[in-house]
């Protein structure tokens, strides 16, 4: 809903400031001291609190994200699955897939827990 889209997680402002996600899902602000990574995204706007998570905060995906960094280069991840949920489940990882999907299809689907990839490619080439 608009609602949810709207709706910061963690502030009344509009969009959260920069976050990681505990193990049952629920947004906090970063632990991290950097570097950061905040993840971006203008459209399509997902309900999975995704803008500014500091994806170096993920085990699971951290490593694409550095090495695409270190070699200025697109870098393809491992295989990254979570459980099969519908796009309002609690765990992130899932309402995400399950959102990206019923995108894909036109249509409102639940993941069903095959396994995913993320793509990191820089935008920049230098950041001095």
């Amino acid at each position: 809903t608009q609602e949810d889209v709207e709706r910061s997680w963690l502030t009344p402002s509009k969009v959260d400031p920069v976050h990681t996600f505990e193990p049952d899902g629920t947004p906090i602000f970063s632990l991290s001291k950097g570097p950061f990574l905040p993840g971006w995204q203008t459209s399509p706007v997902l309900r999975t609190s995704d803008v500014n998570e500091n994806v170096l905060e993920d085990p699971e995906v951290a490593g694409t994200a550095l090495d695409s960094m270190e070699y200025k280069a697109a870098v393809l991840g491992g295989f990254v699955s979570s459980p099969k949920g519908p796009t309002n489940d609690p765990n992130p990882t899932t309402a995400k897939f399950a959102t990206l999907l019923s995108m894909w299809v036109g249509y409102e689907v639940e993941y069903e827990g095959d396994p995913m990839s993320n793509l990191f490619i820089p935008i920049f080439d230098k950041l001095d």
